[in-house]
């Protein structure tokens, strides 16, 4: 009688175990395949490779192209897919971790089961021919399949009217305005992607607004040395209030930007980072 219940209650500790161990020692591998349209891809063959042990399992997606692998050893799996009008898929590395449910979901895309698009597989090898021999094959698969747009200047997409005379673009958005003009007219309009969001110009991180920047700054300064900048004044150019702008104008705009006691060095972010950043440590600057 003694053993007749004994052995019911092993069973009952050892299925408990058995139960804790597939809950906690295993992962849960899933995902979905699907075409260049995201439509599901039905009946595709998705085998699964432990990199580890080098066994293999092969499932086949649903209708609505979903698979799992439930119950799966912990350790680092290669997933493959095939379907008949498809290219063959590999997905190189998938870290199964304890009690994860992993989700992969794989693009088909047209061609024959021949070809096979290998994903990060150049990153896990160490020897760097090996890499660019992949990294070739990949570029030459990609100029061979995904659509290309001929693009005139890669970095920039400025435009101006024929008539403008010394019109150019930047890699870096930093045109010269003050080297173009169109023949007759005093007035050189030009529009960018977004309003200044301000112009205090030591102490602004906004790239459009930096780009006016850019117009005031780099027109009014002539570099001789590392140390010495020679600023040329225009004639004639006012304040909104009226007054004339001189050369006191322009040593105090420069010493309430180096001069971090000065009550004026306030701008919109209050750190100064570009003028810190160029000119280094501020006068008076806070302990």
């Amino acid at each position: 009688m003694l053993n007749r219940i004994l052995f019911p209650v092993l069973a009952a500790t050892l299925s408990l175990a058995a139960s804790a161990w597939a809950q906690f020692e295993t992962a849960t591998i899933l995902g979905f395949v699907r075409d260049p349209a995201q439509a599901s891809v039905p009946g595709a063959r998705v085998r699964l490779e432990n990199l580890g042990t080098g066994q293999q399992i092969e499932k086949v997606t649903d209708e609505s192209g979903y698979f799992e692998f439930p119950l799966l050893r912990i350790g680092r799996y290669r997933i493959t897919v095939e379907k008949d009008g498809f290219a063959t898929a590999t997905i190189s590395e998938v870290e199964a971790t304890v009690a994860a449910r992993r989700r992969v979901d794989v693009e088909l895309r047209l061609g024959q089961v021949a070809e096979q698009v290998t994903v990060a597989e150049a990153a896990a090898l160490g020897d760097e021919e090996a890499r660019r021999a992949i990294y070739t094959e990949v570029n030459e698969l990609l100029k061979q399949h995904v659509p290309m747009i001929p693009i005139a200047h890669g970095a920039s997409a400025a435009a101006y009217k024929a008539t403008v005379e010394g019109a150019h673009a930047s890699p870096l958005g930093n045109e010269s305005l003050e080297v173009m003009y169109v023949p007759g007219q005093d007035t050189f309009t030009f529009m960018q992607n977004a309003e200044p969001i301000g112009l205090y110009c030591a102490d602004e991180t906004d790239g459009e607004s930096l780009r006016v920047c850019e117009q005031v700054l780099e027109s009014l300064l002539a570099y001789t040395d590392a140390t010495e900048w020679t600023f040329k004044l225009r004639q004639g150019v006012k304040f909104h209030d009226g007054s004339t702008l001189d050369a006191n104008d322009v040593v105090l705009s420069w010493v309430v930007q180096w001069d971090a006691a000065h009550p004026l060095h306030k701008g919109r972010v209050g750190d100064f980072a570009y003028f810190s950043g160029l000119f280094g440590a501020f006068l008076n600057a806070p302990q």
